[in-house]
């Protein structure tokens, strides 16, 4: 791979490496590489970028891109969770009052959906 590397010359620009031998390597710093097989983009663009300095910012730039669909996102969650609790906490409620009718008709004597006329329970036991 150092043979390979050393048969590459570096030029300023497409047109500088024209005028070098057809048998030269040569690789622009925009990464257009021009060998014996023809010439090619070799570089990549800014989003597919890995490593460094320029992949932190690609990076930044995507993060920020998301923040809008993000926020939207957490306010559509954040009324569903409302929606979710009231829902809770008015089943809670029933559970609750049904739990209290059976207390107070066993506290009574009258057992539920039992007992004399007019006092008993009419929850369901």
């Amino acid at each position: 791979m150092i043979d390979q590397l050393a048969r590459i010359d570096r030029v300023d620009s497409v047109e500088a490496g024209m005028k070098l031998s057809k048998d030269d390597e040569w690789i622009t710093p925009d990464a257009y590489h021009r060998e014996r097989r023809g010439a090619r983009h070799r570089g990549v663009t800014a989003h597919e970028f890995r490593f460094g300095e320029a992949a932190r910012r690609a990076q930044l730039k995507a993060l920020e891109a998301d923040i809008p669909q993000r926020a939207a996102d957490l306010e559509k969650f954040s009324a569903e969770e409302t929606s979710l609790l009231g829902a809770l906490s008015r089943d809670r409620a029933v559970v609750s009052g049904g739990e209290a009718a059976n207390w107070l008709a066993g506290r009574a004597g009258a057992g539920p959906g039992g007992g004399s006329a007019g006092g008993g329970c009419y929850c369901e036991g």
